[in-house]
């Protein structure tokens, strides 16, 4: 297997890092039927939501194919933390 240098660790290729591609149709439905805006992807540091190739068919991103707006990663493995305070209640 191939390895990727993230933050000087060093990472084993799995089959592909973003899990919820595998998924995404079943899961889409959740996404549309309770009209999911704003995601926090908790250990979410090998996901890229923005990327083009989510959905090899159409080649939306993640945020596109699930027509979300905000995304949050909190990945504390890797020092990433982009939790933000819900305002809206």
């Amino acid at each position: 297997m191939a390895k990727l240098s993230v933050d000087q660790a060093l990472l084993e290729a799995v089959y592909n890092s973003f899990q919820l591609k595998k998924f995404r149709f079943v899961a889409k439905y959740y996404f549309i039927h309770n009209k999911i805006l704003t995601v926090l992807d908790y250990g979410g540091g090998g996901s890229d939501w923005s990327a083009g190739d989510f959905d090899d068919k159409s080649g939306l991103s993640a945020k596109q194919f699930f027509n979300v707006q905000t995304v949050n990663t909190f990945e504390p493995a890797r020092g990433l933390n982009q939790k933000q305070k819900n305002l809206t209640q």
